[in-house]
């Protein structure tokens, strides 16, 4: 039962991350500082074009797809690049970046960076218990 419900409930937040991001491809409203990193001065590391918001959405239902699909390989690749991503590159992303302070950066060390480590963590679990 366990692992129909984790199953179940990664799946939904890929769904919903999804959702997010074609809600504001289409409206091309993004939370003002929330969702893009920012840099030492304040500024926006990229302006991310509605087509690439909505391959970033499209994306989170891959996610989703695979989690609900049987099969560890995927899962497993999907768990290590969510591990990664938790981790970050180390300037602006994840819980060892360098550049503190944004409202991105806050988000991302209490929100964004914790929810990708506990999918990640649910997922490897999901390849060894299913």
């Amino acid at each position: 039962m366990l692992p129909l419900i984790l199953t179940i409930a990664i799946a939904v937040i890929f769904f919903v991350e999804g959702g997010l991001h074609l809600y504001w491809a289409i409206t091309g409203k993004l939370p003002e500082g929330a969702v893009i990193p920012r840099d030492h001065d304040g500024l926006q590391l990229f302006d991310p074009a509605p087509l690439m918001t909505v391959a970033a959405g499209v994306m989170q239902w891959v996610g989703a797809l695979i989690v609900v699909l049987p099969g560890t390989k995927l899962k497993f690749a999907l768990a290590s690049l969510l591990f990664l991503r938790a981790m970050g590159e180390l300037n602006y992303i994840g819980f060892f970046k360098r550049v503190r302070g944004s409202r991105y950066a806050t988000l991302d060390t209490w929100l964004y960076s914790p929810l990708c480590l506990a999918q990640a963590i649910g997922i490897f679990w999901l390849t060894q218990n299913q």
